[in-house]
């Protein structure tokens, strides 16, 4: 019988491991999908996290190169094994580790020629991300220094990695295809790696996250920032974004934020949602592209001026900048929804957010 399709082992640690016998799941070439999961909860932990066991284990797991979708969770050893993130492996598509939380290293992923999604998250033991992600690190520095990290990647999600700090490592020509990154609940990292590790991403998702020490984005068409702190206007007055179309910002502590024209000069949308917090927006009625407005649950924002650009507003729960809206005689023809008990944008947002994780199972 040809084993094949999606194959999910749930408790790795059930299984037998025989000195003489071979890996397999290495012949199976007809895998498409395997995803492989510890349960720390049903074995002697004193016995059970010993490092040498995991990679026991994991290593004689190690699949047929054919595969093309591979998810590893709750790994409880120290280190990855050599086939995860070998090049050989030149099918895999999607890779996704999650709450691998001894490992303090990421594994060398860079050189998976064909690999178009990676989601990395709850990897507690990890502080630093640097050349090591990229490639492998060999004896002879000149071997590599030729090889593009990441070819073909085009969607990265980090998420919920509260212990890491600094990403760098990153050369010129990595990452040539990533058009979309996500950085969601890593709240210490602020060194990003620099320009032009972002010239081709589209679109980006900071989600409270620490400030990035990146200030130009030029390629940049979307962004979303939630839980905007003061460090975040701040920040967001130092950069330039030529491209940037599209704006959300949700905010935490943030009580005004500075929107610059020549900052945002070909802004079109702009979303500003859930802050009781926030009180004044400046720099509004100057982006001269803006063309649609919505503004939801900032029940203290005042308002301070709109562009004639204006097209479309959208307000929901936010009563003072209603009021000042509605006093505009010259706002007139502005197209107004009122959508008073809408949570359209919110669902819409978890909706997005169930994808991606979907999509990585």
């Amino acid at each position: 019988m040809k084993l094949g399709g999606h194959i999910s082992i749930s408790d790795v640690a059930s299984v037998n491991i025989f000195s003489n016998s071979k890996p397999p799941m290495k012949t199976k070439k007809y895998i498409d999908s395997l995803k492989l999961e510890w349960y720390e909860d049903t074995f002697d932990l004193s016995e059970f996290k010993k490092d040498e066991k995991q990679a026991e284990w994991l290593e004689y797991l190690e699949p047929h190169v054919n595969l093309k979708t591979l998810k590893i969770m709750n790994y409880l050893g120290v280190r990855f094994v050599g086939w995860v993130g070998a090049s050989s492996f030149t099918k895999l598509k999607i890779l996704s580790l999650q709450s691998c939380k001894n490992c303090n290293k990421l594994p060398p992923l860079g050189q998976l020629p064909s690999l178009e999604e990676l989601k990395i998250c709850r990897m507690d033991g990890v502080q630093h991300v640097g050349r090591e992600f990229c490639s492998m690190l060999m004896a002879s520095p000149s071997s590599s220094q030729n090889k593009i990290a990441f070819p073909s990647l085009k969607r990265l999600i980090f998420s919920n990695m509260t212990n890491w700090k600094a990403w760098d490592g990153v050369e010129i020509g990595d990452f040539p295809s990533l058009h979309y990154i996500r950085i969601s609940v890593c709240p210490r990292l602020i060194k990003f790696p620099q320009w032009p590790f972002m010239s081709s991403v589209k679109e980006m998702e900071l989600d409270y996250s620490g400030v990035p020490d990146v200030s130009n984005f030029h390629s940049l068409t979307n962004l979303t920032i939630a839980f905007m702190s003061q460090e975040y206007s701040k920040w967001m007055s130092r950069c330039y974004f030529p491209m940037l179309q599209h704006l959300r910002l949700s905010f935490g502590s943030a009580e005004s934020v500075h929107l610059s024209q020549k900052v945002l000069p070909s802004l079109k949308t702009l979303g500003i949602h859930d802050s009781e917090e926030l009180r004044v927006v400046t720099g509004l009625k100057n982006l001269t592209s803006l063309n649609s407005l919505i503004i939801e649950a900032c029940p203290n924002l005042e308002f301070k001026g709109l562009p004639a650009t204006l097209k479309q507003v959208k307000f929901n729960r936010c009563p003072l900048f209603e009021k000042g809206f509605k006093e505009q005689q010259h706002m007139r023809n502005v197209l107004m929804i009122e959508a008073h008990n809408s949570d359209d944008e919110e669902e819409e947002k978890e909706e997005m957010d169930g994808e991606d994780d979907d999509n990585m199972d």
